[in-house]
């Protein structure tokens, strides 16, 4: 039909898409469509050409590794583990001297 042939531009032009084709190949566009939103595992809608720096530097659940005890964790649990892990140095309340959470018992 004549009317697949019609050019068109991509839906997410106005976001900076600069694809124009023909009507035909406008549905294999979209889905490779680097300004299409994509839903992260953190909840949040993001743009699928800035997905893997989302899942590397911003999302919530990326891996970190503990700096202390290099176990890893997602990002969001990072104030609790820091709290429980035993490798976190902490100040001792008598002579003040930072010493490892898991030798303080032996330390006092």
């Amino acid at each position: 039909l004549p009317i697949f042939s019609l050019k068109v531009l991509c839906p997410k032009a106005d976001d900076g898409c600069a694809w124009t084709g023909q009507l035909k190949e406008h549905e294999n566009h979209i889905k490779i469509c680097g300004f299409q939103k994509e839903l992260c595992e953190c909840g949040n809608f993001v743009v699928k050409k800035e997905m893997k720096t989302h899942q590397l530097k911003i999302c919530v659940r990326r891996q970190i590794q503990c700096l202390f005890c290099s176990s890893c964790y997602e990002y969001r649990n990072a104030e609790t583990h820091l709290k429980d892990c035993q490798y976190v140095t902490v100040s001792c309340e008598l002579c003040e001297k930072e010493v490892p959470r898991k030798e303080m018992s032996c330390h006092i």
